[in-house]
């Protein structure tokens, strides 16, 4: 009886306790080659109708300032000389969900074909720079590799708290292979991957379109008419992955009407993404030349709280891209986007 009860002492000591205390701890992630200690990653602008010109999502902004990077909005519709400035300047970046048509030059799939064409040009040239790209920022990093259409229908909107289904090993692929296990374990066994989208990427369509070679697929799912769709990929030469689903929202998207999971899983396992990206960002040295990286930050613009049928959200919204005013609020310099005066009117409009 004592040996029964001594054997089950040792494995309550050996396993049970270092196994939570592995799920409840942050893990210990690999020296960086180059360890930056406050990474600058852009986040991509796009078209919004409803409140303003332009656009940034706050949840990005949160996302990546929770994993330790400061964060630059990069505007949309500029020249290249714009854009390999920006790009020889911070050390990641995120193609943000949204709505838009990618191949509009005009609006973020413009912008984003020429920040991933430079991104590549870095990487061949010894300089490590990656990018994470979010559902329509997924599907961004697909359509700028094909430079032609490479979304199909997912025959009606996919709205879900889904669990990733993975392929292969994980813990094989770039993306996953410093991850811890519990969040692979999570994320392949609870339904935490917050979906919305009624576009989707095949992998017929990237094999037809030769770039079954230039992405190595890591998860699948299936529409509810069992059309197979790509939910995560990665580059096989470059550090840029995407995701089909939006990882922030079950962390920042707490608004009333939200149906996302929140739980302590969910946040644990979701914040990898962005973990991950600003981790590869640390190994970038890229730095601001000719002006402080705070004059360029996303703190020096003022969010908006806009309430809808979906709930409450804080965003940036722009009326101009790099036109913008400097207005002095309590004695500081603080550089706001350009709204007319009738469009505040009603901050908290419907729609």
């Amino acid at each position: 009886m004592k040996k029964i009860l001594f054997l089950g002492i040792i494995i309550v000591l050996c396993v049970v306790i270092p196994s939570f205390y592995f799920l409840v701890s942050p893990q210990l992630q690999p020296t960086p080659i180059l360890s930056n200690k406050r990474p600058v990653v852009g986040v991509v602008l796009q078209k919004d109708g409803k409140h303003g010109t332009y656009v940034v999502y706050s949840n990005y902004v949160k996302a990546l300032e929770g994993s330790g990077a400061k964060v630059v909005p990069v505007w949309i519709n500029e020249n290249e000389s714009y854009y390999q400035s920006i790009i020889s300047s911070i050390n990641g970046l995120v193609f943000p969900g949204g709505s838009a048509d990618l191949l509009d030059p005009t609006d973020i799939g413009g912008a984003g074909q020429i920040l991933f064409d430079l991104a590549a040009k870095l990487n061949d040239e010894g300089v490590h720079f990656p990018i994470l790209g979010v559902c329509q920022g997924f599907q961004l990093l697909a359509t700028a590799s094909a430079r032609q259409k490479v979304l199909i229908s997912c025959n009606g909107t996919i709205k879900d708290n889904l669990p990733v289904k993975f392929i292969e090993d994980p813990h094989q692929s770039y993306l996953f292979k410093s991850a811890p296990p519990q969040v692979v374990e999570i994320l392949r066994n609870e339904a935490i991957t917050p979906n919305i989208h009624s576009l989707c990427v095949t992998r017929g369509n990237l094999n037809r379109l030769g770039l079954i070679t230039e992405w190595r697929v890591l998860s699948i799912d299936y529409t509810k008419n069992g059309l197979e769709y790509v939910t995560s990929m990665e580059h096989t030469r470059y550090p840029f992955a995407g995701v089909q689903f939006h990882p922030e929202k079950s962390i920042y998207d707490l608004s009333e009407n939200s149906k996302y999971v929140s739980n302590y899983t969910a946040v644990f396992a979701n914040r990898w993404f962005y973990d991950w990206l600003v981790m590869e960002a640390r190994m970038n040295g890229n730095t601001f030349s000719n002006i402080s990286v705070n004059d360029r930050i996303i703190d020096r613009y003022c969010p908006e709280l806009i309430t809808s049928k979906y709930g409450t959200v804080l965003n940036y919204y722009f009326n101009s891209t790099l036109n913008s005013t400097v207005k002095r609020v309590d004695g500081w310099d603080e550089q706001v986007s350009v709204r007319e005066l009738k469009d505040n009117s009603n901050v908290n409009e419907k729609n």
